[in-house]
């Protein structure tokens, strides 16, 4: 049973992994620090705690509100070049 167990986390795990890839390419023309790993780390951790709420029902979303938070300022500064 443990093997199993540990099998579905890492299953899961990586399924995030790839849906948290996916979601940052995808939000990268609006937030470019997503592409600085620092920056994108502070969007997962407040990705966690947004998670907390269960509100969320795809990773997109949640990224989404998390980097607005986090780089507001990037993408501010995006929206004047344009």
């Amino acid at each position: 049973m443990a093997g199993y167990r540990q099998y579905h986390e890492r299953l899961v795990w990586e399924r995030g992994e790839e849906l948290g890839a996916k979601a940052r390419e995808k939000l990268a023309d609006q937030f470019p620090g997503l592409s600085d790993d620092k920056k994108f780390e502070a969007v997962v951790q407040r990705m966690g705690e947004l998670a907390g709420t269960k509100r969320y029902e795809d990773m997109e979303s949640l990224m989404l509100d998390a980097a607005k938070i986090e780089l507001f300022e990037d993408a501010r500064e995006g929206a004047a070049k344009n």
